[in-house]
C-alpha cells in the first residue's frame, strides 16, 4: 500500500509504503496521484519505507 500525504506549511509530500511493494502498485499510486486536480509537482518528497515488508519492484518502475 502506498498512501500520500502533503503538508502545505512546508511543502513536503510524504510517500508512505506498507507491506510488500509491486512495480504495478508503484505505478499506479503515481498515476492516480498524478492525475489529481491538486497536484503539485513543485512539492518535495519523502518516502517513509519503515513500514515495507518486501520491495517486488525493478529499475523501471522506479524511473517511471
Amino acid at each position: 500500500m502506498i498512501i500520500f500525504s502533503f503538508d502545505t506549511e512546508t511543502n513536503i509530500r510524504t510517500a508512505t509504503y506498507s507491506g510488500t511493494i509491486t512495480d504495478p502498485e508503484i505505478i499506479s499510486a503515481y498515476r492516480e496521484l498524478h492525475a489529481k486536480p491538486d497536484y503539485n509537482p513543485t512539492a518535495n518528497d519523502l518516502v517513509d519505507l519503515r513500514l515495507v515488508d518486501q520491495l517486488n519492484v525493478s529499475n523501471d518502475s522506479l524511473h517511471h
